[in-house]
């Protein structure tokens, strides 16, 4: 473990890797605060575009989503419907 000063606290804290001063280096919390950290296969973050490198892309289907969104999806359509009557679109 390596000692290093937090780019956001300014707290003392230690590194797995040897600090070079080219990028930042954060303590555990600050790391944890911008969202670093893993969170699954990826770091709880997409990392790639499947459509880059051939992956299928995948489309929202209504039959996967969420019971409550689509009820104000329908509701939104018929404000919608309502708004185009009222203005003669």
């Amino acid at each position: 473990m390596h000692k290093a000063t937090c780019a956001e606290c300014g707290k003392e804290t230690e590194v797995p890797f040897k600090p070079d001063g080219s990028k930042p280096v954060y303590c555990r919390e600050c790391y944890a605060k911008r969202g670093g950290g893993r969170k699954g296969a990826f770091g709880g973050r997409e990392r790639f575009n499947r459509g880059s490198y051939g992956g299928r892309e995948r489309s929202a289907s209504p039959e996967r989503a969420n019971p409550a969104i689509m009820d104000l999806i329908e509701e939104i359509r018929a404000d919608v419907k309502a708004i185009k009557e009222k203005i003669g679109a």
